[in-house]
């Protein structure tokens, strides 16, 4: 799924990197950690200290299902363009934004809505160039849920800094961007033989 696969589906490609980073880490003290178990259960070191090595054990399992969801958690965070909502999700989360609450979308540059000490860090981190990162910029009425539950289960650049709205940092964003100025025109035609209070009660969803 590396720009989107048959569903659709786009991956949150600021979310994959921020979970790719702990991936080394996790398998590193699994390894290490199941190899001391294997080590003192044989008894090949006499050496070594006595300790228990269920413990090692038991930390050896829980870091090898980490680096597990590490590698595969990438695959569920992604961004979905539906009927009457755009789609968003991440492993332990998801959230609908219906185009009631949409005002429009425009694609920039991480560089044009963040300022430049905030993105410092996740340059960085993320091996990302904020001047050549493309982003679809999705401008809201207001937020479906609160910023921070946004933030903490999407990661805190999702959001926009002042006027509400969304950051959506996907490998085809060109795409992303046709398909929800598509739906959200079709929406909008189809909205004006709705009743005027029809937007406000279509339904935001979040989930974790």
């Amino acid at each position: 799924m590396s720009k989107r696969d048959s569903k659709g589906r786009y991956r949150l490609l600021i979310y994959e990197r921020q979970i790719a980073r702990y991936r080394l880490p996790a398998f590193t003290f699994a390894f290490a950690q199941l190899g001391l178990w294997y080590v003192i259960r044989i008894r090949y070191l006499d050496w070594l200290p006595e300790m228990d090595e269920r413990y090692l054990l038991v930390g050896g399992v829980i870091m090898l299902v980490l680096w597990l969801f590490f590698l595969m958690a990438p695959g569920r965070a992604y961004v979905q363009v539906k009927e009457d909502h755009i789609f968003l999700r991440t492993p332990f989360s998801r959230v609908e934004v219906p185009y009631g609450l949409m005002l429009n979308a425009t694609t920039v540059r991480l560089s044009d809505i963040f300022v430049k000490a905030r993105l410092g860090s996740v340059e960085r981190a993320l091996g990302i160039s904020a001047k050549r990162t493309q982003a679809l910029r999705v401008d809201l009425e207001r937020y479906p849920r609160a910023q921070f539950l946004l933030r903490r289960f999407f990661g805190r650049l999702i959001v926009t800094p002042g006027k509400p709205g969304l950051v959506l940092v996907v490998e085809d964003w060109m795409g992303l961007s046709v398909q929800i100025d598509s739906q959200f025109d079709a929406w909008r035609a189809d909205a004006k033989g709705r009743p005027s209070w029809w937007a406000d009660a279509s339904p935001t969803r979040f989930e974790f």
